[in-house]
């Protein structure tokens, strides 16, 4: 797809790192499927990779964690 930020790349599927704040709770992600832009590096995930990330830092959260880093289990 083309870049809706700077409107000259495309985006290509690859893997990220994804930080992520949740009042005070603090993880970082590592290896996230992503679509990333060839030209300015903006970074997308598809919804079921963000609903991934989200139940597995309430998952962390309820778990007593205040800081994680996580690796991604591939998305089902």
């Amino acid at each position: 797809m083309k870049c809706p930020v700077c409107k000259l790349g495309t985006t290509k599927i690859g893997k990220s790192t994804l930080t992520v704040d949740i009042k005070g709770h603090l993880f970082f992600f590592k290896d996230v499927p992503s679509s990333v832009c060839n030209n300015c590096g903006e970074v997308y995930y598809s919804s079921a990779v963000s609903k991934q990330v989200y139940q597995a830092a309430l998952e962390s959260i309820k778990k007593g964690s205040e800081f994680e880093i996580i690796r991604l289990p591939k998305v089902a």
